[in-house]
């Protein structure tokens, strides 16, 4: 939790916060005769996290809070990392279908009861950015999100992972040299400047380590139930790679056998993935993979 958030209240349920720096932007634009397209893209915001919300507890996870800052928001998901792809692809989408949804709605709206043609042509503009916006390939957004689900069947998540937050960060990189284009042409564009540096910082943190197999044994055992046929996934590490770094490197939807090698590349002996899984959860991330290896008779 950031210590520069606000506590704004409850809503479904869920701690909603709001960042100091949103709090300004709105106070300024207030101050600017701005203040009803301020509160009705305070509100598109605050609609787009609610979508990942409502996902998130209709697919059995737990929301912790939401954080809304400029021009984006955060929704804490309690045990999203440790979900399959699926899952974590469903709750990506639905905040930008919650964009659409919304958007939709106001040109419904629109049209069975006359109203304010800029104001809703205005909503409807900022829900579609939104949407569209966040569709984009790139960490943090919800785009780079799905990337990481999707592409982890392929490299795994950790590499994936990686490749959203690093085209997070050429996204900003590309959004900051827009804008200062636009201002060498004498057109000031603080808002391109400001998505920018939340980009860069977003794409900067990372995320914590995605120990998506982690999951309780029964799921596992049910899957097999339903599945006959399994894809088995072989791959070498050398003996002092912590079991943390290893599951890492898994992909869903395979079962896994680990040779581990000595410095020489002597195999010691495989294991399977259920013994990582069983070590990283009562020995840590940090636990050699030999010592899992069972000696010799």
């Amino acid at each position: 939790m950031s210590r520069w958030s606000l506590p704004l209240g409850r809503l479904f349920g869920v701690s909603v916060r709001v960042h100091v720096l949103l709090v300004v932007l709105l106070a300024a634009l207030a101050a600017g005769g701005q203040g009803l397209p301020a509160l009705l893209g305070f509100v598109a915001v605050t609609a787009h996290e609610l979508g990942h919300v409502i996902a998130a507890r209709g697919l059995g996870l737990g929301v912790d809070r939401v954080e809304l800052w400029p021009f984006g928001g955060w929704s804490v998901l309690v045990g999203l990392e440790s979900r399959e792809p699926a899952t974590r692809a469903v709750v990506a989408m639905a905040g930008p279908l919650a964009s659409l949804l919304l958007a939709w709605v106001t040109v419904a709206a629109r049209q069975a009861w006359p109203t304010d043609g800029v104001l809703a042509g205005y909503f409807v503009d900022v829900n579609l950015g939104l949407a569209l916006f966040n569709l984009l390939p790139a960490g943090p957004l919800d785009g780079g999100r799905l990337w990481t689900a999707f592409r982890a069947r392929r490299v795994g998540y950790r590499r994936a992972g990686a490749e959203a937050r690093r085209a997070g960060l050429w996204l900003a990189a590309a959004l900051g040299a827009g804008a200062l284009v636009l201002a060498a042409f004498g057109v000031i564009r603080p808002d391109l400047f400001a998505v920018a540096a939340f980009l860069a910082w977003a794409a900067g943190r990372g995320e914590p380590a995605a120990y998506w197999p982690l999951r309780d044994l029964a799921v596992r055992e049910a899957a097999f139930r339903r599945q006959s046929i399994w894809v088995v996934e072989d791959f070498a590490v050398r003996e002092d790679a912590p079991v943390g770094a290893v599951v890492q490197e898994m992909r869903p939807r395979r079962l896994h056998r680990v040779a581990v090698l000595s410095r020489e590349q002597r195999l010691l002996g495989m294991i399977w993935e259920s013994d990582l899984f069983r070590a990283l959860a009562e020995r840590g991330p940090e636990t050699p993979v030999r010592e899992l290896v069972a000696p010799p008779n």
